[in-house]
């Protein structure tokens, strides 16, 4: 499964793919717009899958290493909501999930903005 779709949208709500990005009142970074502790949630992540962490908060600068956090993150997220619901998420739920941090909340404001970037694209299924 690919998540190109879904980041593609969420770098132009997050950064418009500005790749210097910074909201210094959330200290989040880069093109995804990453915190210090979605670095430390994707470690986690990987930890629980048998990896070893390697991601540091100067990573949220790298493009190609916050598309890999925020794929790992929507991994995780989407099989969350299969074991739940038995389906996959919808690609908004997925990328609402990336804001919010969980899969099971709903958040309008930035639903509307994602959907504006997803586009025809948001009916597909993954």
């Amino acid at each position: 499964m690919t998540f190109t779709i879904i980041i593609t949208a969420l770098i132009a709500v997050e950064s418009r793919g500005q790749v210097m990005a910074f909201n210094q009142a959330e200290d989040a970074a880069g093109i995804l717009q990453i915190r210090p502790i979605m670095v430390k949630e994707v470690n986690r992540l990987l930890v629980l899958r048998g990896a070893t962490p390697i991601f540091k908060n100067s990573d949220r600068w790298c493009p190609g290493k916050s598309r890999r956090m925020c794929t790992i993150f929507l991994m995780h997220q989407r099989d969350r909501y299969l074991d739940k619901f038995d389906k996959e998420p919808t690609l908004t739920q997925l990328a609402v999930s990336w804001n919010t941090g969980c899969i099971f909340k709903n958040c309008c404001t930035y639903e509307d903005k994602i959907n504006k970037h997803l586009g025809r694209a948001k009916h597909v299924e993954l």
